[in-house]
C-alpha cells in the first residue's frame, strides 16, 4: 500500500515539474451510500468531503489530461431497527478513509475564458487504516484495501486574469469488485461528488 502511494506521488511531483500548465487545489461534496449485489444494504445516503490536489496538462483548445491525488471518505447507513433506548441515533454509520490518485481524459468545447469538458479515466483508492468495518452490522464483511475503477466526470473552468482559473466538476466514481465482501455478497460504493477548485496557470 506505501509502494503504491509514493509511486502515485511521485508521478505527479513528475509531470507537474514537466508538462504542467495549471496546478490546482480541490475541495468536494461526497453524496453516497452503499449496497450489495444481492440487496440493499446500508443504502440510505450520507455526506462527507474530500480535499485533492492536482494539475492540468497537455491542454489543447480541444481535450487535456488531469491528474489528482488527495483524500476522501466512503461510507453509508443503516437504519437500526431495534436501537437501544439510550441510543439516540437511530442509525448505523459506516464511515472510512482513501487515498485517491486519478487521470482523466477530457473533451472540451472552448470559448475565450473558459471551457465545458466531459472525460473519464482510472482511478485507485487506497484505504486508510483497519480492513474491518466498525458497525457490527457489518460484521463478517472485509474492506478492500486497494479499489480500482472509473471516474467519469463533466464540468467547466473559468479563467480569471491571467493566472487564476476556478472550476466547478461533478463526478460519479465506479469501483471494480465493490469495496468490501463478506463470505456471500459483495458490498458496493455509489458516491457522486461535486467539487469546487482553484487553479495557477504556470505556464
Amino acid at each position: 500500500m506505501k509502494k503504491i502511494l509514493i509511486i502515485s506521488a511521485v508521478l505527479l511531483v513528475n509531470v507537474a515539474t514537466t508538462f504542467s500548465q495549471v496546478i490546482k487545489i480541490e475541495n468536494g461534496l461526497l453524496i453516497q451510500s452503499m449496497t450489495t449485489n444481492n440487496f440493499d444494504f446500508f443504502s440510505e445516503k450520507i455526506h462527507s468531503y474530500s480535499l485533492m490536489f492536482g494539475i492540468d496538462y497537455l491542454k489543447h483548445s480541444h481535450y487535456e489530461l488531469s491528474s489528482e491525488l488527495g483524500y476522501l471518505e466512503r461510507g453509508g447507513k443503516e437504519k437500526d431497527i431495534a436501537p437501544l433506548e439510550s441510543d439516540v441515533n437511530q442509525y448505523q454509520v459506516e464511515r472510512w478513509g482513501c487515498i485517491q490518485f486519478n487521470t482523466t481524459f477530457r473533451g472540451k468545447l472552448s470559448t475565450n475564458d473558459a471551457y465545458l469538458y466531459a472525460g473519464i479515466g482510472p482511478k485507485i483508492d487506497v484505504v486508510i487504516g483497519s480492513s474491518h468495518f466498525s458497525s457490527s452490522f457489518l460484521d463478517g464483511y472485509e474492506k478492500h484495501r486497494v479499489i480500482l475503477g472509473l471516474r467519469p466526470e463533466v464540468g467547466c473552468n473559468q479563467n480569471v486574469g491571467t493566472r487564476l482559473c476556478i472550476g466547478l466538476n461533478a463526478s460519479y466514481l465506479i469501483d471494480f469488485g465493490g469495496v468490501g465482501k463478506s463470505a456471500y455478497t459483495t458490498l458496493i460504493s455509489r458516491p457522486f461528488t461535486c467539487s469546487l477548485s482553484l487553479g495557477y496557470r504556470i505556464k
